[in-house]
């Protein structure tokens, strides 16, 4: 989760249509996360359905922005703890391009 308070200040002074802005930035963004993860999964996964199942999504509540990064097949969780029940790419993706993410979201919001 991406908490947005600093950005909604900013946004007092922006026109109508910042929610609009804020949630397709998160879409932009979820859908970044979700192809670096695809491309950066360290496990093997014999069929591709892993992979292809990686998914990234935002939504937008009050004041904060939402991104999720998840895998869909049944088994993904199990390669995901495989590493001595540590994450392998879901949190550290989001984890590694947090800020990144914050900064191009604040950008995008403000009209950049």
């Amino acid at each position: 989760m991406v908490f947005i308070n600093d950005f909604m200040r900013r946004t007092d002074a922006i026109a109508n249509g910042a929610a609009a802005r804020l949630a397709a930035a998160g879409a932009l963004a979820a859908n970044e996360l979700q192809e670096i993860a695809k491309r950066t999964a360290p496990w093997e996964d014999i069929t591709g359905a892993a992979r292809r199942e990686i998914v990234g999504s935002a939504s937008v509540q009050g004041n904060v922005l939402t991104i999720r990064l998840a895998g869909l097949t049944f088994y993904s969780i199990f390669l995901e703890l495989a590493n001595e029940r540590n994450w392998a790419v879901l949190l550290p993706t989001l984890r590694a391009w947090g800020p990144t993410v914050v900064r191009m979201i604040g950008r995008r919001i403000n009209g950049g």
